[in-house]
């Protein structure tokens, strides 16, 4: 009797600890999804768990950061580059905004304002160049966060 008590106890353990790995990996907040991407199927040990972790703060550690005039710039070891600033648009059509550090390649930009003003967007891997409606608005004023590499691979 004890060892059915034993093995349906350790059973019990087992499935209440795989059960909340799985459930709290799918529910983790937006910021950690790339470390739990990383966690493998089954529970990790703790040696694997801190292997994992480490090899994660490798990779996202700030090497450098800066700012000049034309906005902030942040430098990963990973290779990462995110650069962030601000412009308001004026009465040209069409206007020319360099990042604040260059990029190996051309980065993902993202921007936050009014941008039912903007017909089109384009960078290359020193500037954002942002093609304006006519109904713009010449005091709006634009946050944009350009994210890629500042070296290769």
């Amino acid at each position: 009797m004890e060892i059915l008590v034993f093995f349906g106890g350790a059973f019990i353990s087992w499935l209440i600890t795989h059960l909340y790995h799985r459930h709290s990996s799918k529910n983790a907040p937006e910021w950690a999804e790339p470390l739990m991407s990383r966690l493998p199927q089954h529970q990790p040990t703790e040696s694997e768990l801190q292997e994992i972790i480490q090899e994660y703060l490798k990779e996202i550690s700030l090497l450098e950061k800066g700012q000049n005039s034309n906005g902030e710039w942040f430098q990963y070891i990973s290779g990462e580059q995110i650069c962030t600033g601000q412009f308001k648009i004026g009465n040209l059509e069409e206007i020319r905004i360099s990042f604040p550090a260059a990029f190996v390649d051309t980065p993902s930009v993202d921007l936050s304002g009014e941008v039912s003003q903007i017909k089109a967007k384009r960078a290359t891997s020193t500037e954002l160049i942002i093609e304006l409606n006519e109904t713009r608005k010449p005091d709006s004023l634009f946050t944009y966060q350009a994210k890629g590499r500042w070296k290769e691979h």
